[in-house]
């Protein structure tokens, strides 16, 4: 099945269909913009930070996917008022939003960037047959990373020694996970220990010791959430781990940090899930939601503050912040008019990247700081007005869907976009 990365786009504009369908039972899957979207950090003046605008790349859209320890952002933007043609971008503090390009199609999306501002994401490639993983340098710009032998890749994680994660299919079609590394080029992961000679699998997240956070579906990932599948962590030397699961039948692993700590999504006895973290020493423990059914843990830093997407008992969705002792809080969006969103990437100060929908079917490109600490010292502080030491910000108008927005099918938030083009939409107008 094509990869279209209109898709993904769409996926993103959940906030603008009329009816966005919910998960079912089964659900447990699951980081700016200036004419119109932006990411601006809304700092305190107490210690003499200022907002930034990111702008966007011509169009009206624009979202935050990634973030490194310089507060440089990546993620999407369109690139024109009337079309819905989305295009990469690197922002930097000194130069603003840069359009990296395509590997020669129309559209394309980054996902996350490193401490030396390499990017990695994926792309249309010339005709729009396929989207491959690219990989962009400042001294080379984009490359292809290629495929294990099939027609489509992409590429979801990085570190700084320019380790790069994602899946890709082999000649037979399988979605398998790789690993690239510069001189060596892309090499699957063996899953097969895990999910048998016929599994499927991706890889989402790479620590700088090499270790990758990734699941295995043990059916054919055509939609990986009504199969049973387990997260896993693969070390080198050791091979993949089973993560186990919270009781259910299925566990997706999305982030990881230095240590090897990892969380994502499990399902529970009940079926329903919730975000996890899993340690070398506790095993996988769940983080719990905000009264739904429903979480997902997308990004840990070092010091175990996690970030992501849940329901609440309205079944509206919510960014989250966790830490240790103080459990899940909702991250506050009604400074900028939100309704729901999602929090997707966080770096080693705490600064966390991620969305908001409003309420007239807009979106709004936001990054939250800790509220009067430079430090983003999150677990040294205590305050009384739950998520009221986040301050968040988004720049440029909001603004309502364009018509033709498609409405999704079984899949909504952060993880439709993370988890690859895997499924198709039901479209329509708005009109």
């Amino acid at each position: 099945m094509r990869r279209t990365l209109l898709y993904a786009a769409a996926l993103i504009g959940i906030g603008a269909c009329d009816d966005p369908l919910r998960p079912g039972d089964s659900d447990s899957l699951a980081e700016p913009g200036g004419s119109g979207l932006a990411i601006a950090a809304s700092l305190s003046s107490e210690h003499g930070f200022r907002a930034r605008d990111l702008g966007t790349l011509g169009g009206p859209f624009a979202l935050a996917i990634g973030i490194n320890e310089r507060t440089e952002a990546v993620g999407w933007s369109t690139i024109s008022p009337d079309a819905m043609q989305i295009h990469p971008y690197l922002w930097t503090p000194n130069r603003g939003m840069r359009d990296l390009g395509t590997l020669g199609g129309d559209n394309a999306i980054a996902f996350e960037v490193n401490r030396r501002a390499d990017v990695v994401g994926f792309s249309d490639i010339t005709g729009n047959a396929a989207t491959h993983a690219f990989l962009w340098t400042e001294e080379r710009g984009m490359r292809d990373l290629g495929t294990l032998g099939g027609a489509n890749s992409s590429a979801q994680g990085i570190n700084d020694r320019r380790q790069v994660v994602g899946d890709a299919e082999n000649a037979n079609g399988r979605t398998l996970p790789f690993i690239w590394q510069p001189g060596q080029g892309m090499r699957r992961l063996n899953i097969n220990s895990l999910g048998g000679p016929g599994s499927e699998g991706r890889a989402t997240s790479i620590s700088e010791a090499g270790q990758v956070a990734g699941y295995v579906a043990l059916v054919e990932l055509v939609d990986p959430q009504t199969g049973p599948a387990r997260a896993f962590r693969w070390t080198p030397g050791r091979g993949i781990q089973d993560l186990g699961t919270l009781g259910g039948d299925l566990s997706q692993a999305w982030g990881i940090n230095a240590d090897g700590d990892v969380v994502g999504v499990s399902s529970d006895a009940t079926g329903a899930s919730q975000a996890f973290l899993w340690t070398e020493r506790r095993g996988m423990r769940g983080l719990g939601t905000l009264g739904g059914p429903y979480g997902l843990a997308l990004s840990i830093n070092a010091r175990r503050v996690v970030v992501g997407e849940t329901l609440d008992e309205n079944g509206a969705l919510l960014p989250f912040v966790w830490t240790r002792g103080r459990g899940m809080r909702q991250l506050p969006i009604e400074p900028v008019g939100g309704v729901g969103g999602a929090a997707v990437g966080i770096n080693e100060k705490d600064e966390i990247a991620g969305l908001v929908f409003t309420a007239d079917g807009g979106l709004r490109a936001v990054l939250w700081r800790p509220r009067g600490d430079p430090r983003g010292d999150l677990l040294a502080k205590s305050h009384a007005d739950p998520g009221g030491e986040f301050e968040v910000a988004a720049a440029g108008p909001r603004r309502g869907a364009p018509g033709g927005w498609c409405r999704l099918v079984r899949t909504y938030g952060m993880r439709g976009l993370f988890r690859g083009i895997g499924a198709m939409t039901t479209c329509g107008t708005n009109d």
